[in-house]
């Protein structure tokens, strides 16, 4: 008969056998007792073997692994929420497949967790690769850099109790693609679970280079986060610049779409897009920088769009 495992490791994956085949290695180096843990692996109906990959690495793993296929891609929230319901264990820990953990941590997770039985959720240390910021890395990469807890619950490194993924109802399933583990954090909060310190469960975060049309999706799934703002004040509080506008840049970007618009009638409104030129990150001085301009000039006009259209939907203004 096997003993309840102290924690069971979620791993949601979709198309990256390769990485999921790493973390599943660097999970063995844990220095928790292998009999104390297991991992569930979500494949996300993958076309590159990933399930058949958990299959044949199983018997050199020392800790119990099983994988979970579904046949139709849902996105991340489902993938959780399949595996916390099929895991054994009371503390349940999150972790994306674009990640590498330290030994320590699930040791350190549950070490915050059995400091106080009211918490109800610990988000880890997210940190990038050592040589981040000594090489030049492409225009359009995509990092998690979480150094201290973030209102944004990201769930590429956070432990729930299992008691408080029950009372929250989980990652919230109609947003699957983004803001879903905000959701699920700050819902817990409201059910009256506290937040624990979870510095010491520290997890390395793969550079991904994504292209700007990847951040022009993101962008207009941004527009999640404006309905979230009303159902969870303290996130509005922490997470915007201010309580009427997400991103410091959103001003700037909000008047040049206004002053274009003028423009057909008054041309000197044009100079209204000037804050938004000199705010820019990087400047329209040449053939290259100028692609980038624009590029960035797209992806920051589809957040206002979807900011606009969820303020509509939702009754509240927000830029």
């Amino acid at each position: 008969m096997q003993l309840q495992p102290a924690v069971s490791v979620i791993v949601p994956t979709c198309g990256r056998s390769g990485r999921c085949q790493r973390l599943l290695t660097a999970l063995s180096d844990q220095n928790l007792q292998p009999a104390n843990f297991e991992v569930v692996v979500v494949d996300d109906a993958s076309d590159d073997g990933t399930t058949e990959m958990v299959e044949q690495l199983r018997p050199s793993l020392p800790y119990r692994v099983k994988a979970l296929r579904l046949e139709m891609n849902s996105g991340p929230a489902v993938a959780r929420n399949v595996g916390w319901r099929a895991s054994d264990a009371k503390i349940i820990a999150f972790i994306d497949d674009d990640c590498v953990p330290d030994k320590n941590w699930l040791s350190a997770g549950l070490e915050s967790m059995a400091a106080d039985s009211n918490v109800g959720v610990v988000q880890g240390r997210t940190v990038p690769p050592a040589e981040y910021h000594t090489t030049v890395q492409p225009r359009w990469h995509h990092i998690q850099d979480l150094p201290t807890f973030s209102p944004y619950f990201e769930a590429c490194n956070i432990f729930y109790r299992k008691a408080a993924l029950i009372s929250a109802g989980g990652f919230h399933e109609g947003i699957s693609w983004w803001g879903e583990d905000t959701a699920l954090g700050w819902e817990v909060l409201k059910q009256g679970w506290r937040r624990g310190n979870g510095s010491g469960s520290v997890v390395v975060h793969d550079v991904s280079e994504r292209g700007w049309r990847w951040y022009v999706h993101a962008a207009w799934l941004e527009r999640n986060l404006v309905g979230l703002s009303l159902a969870y004040p303290d996130f509005r509080l922490n997470a915007f610049w201010r309580s009427w506008a997400f991103h410091r840049n959103d001003v700037p970007t909000a008047l040049a779409v206004l002053a274009i618009a003028c423009a057909l009638r008054w041309r000197p409104a044009l100079l209204a897009t000037l804050p938004y030129v000199f705010t820019a990150k990087t400047k329209p001085r040449g053939p290259r920088s100028l692609r980038i301009f624009i590029e960035q000039a797209v992806v920051d006009c589809t957040r206002l769009a979807g900011h606009v259209l969820a303020s509509i939907e939702h009754g509240v203004f927000v830029l």
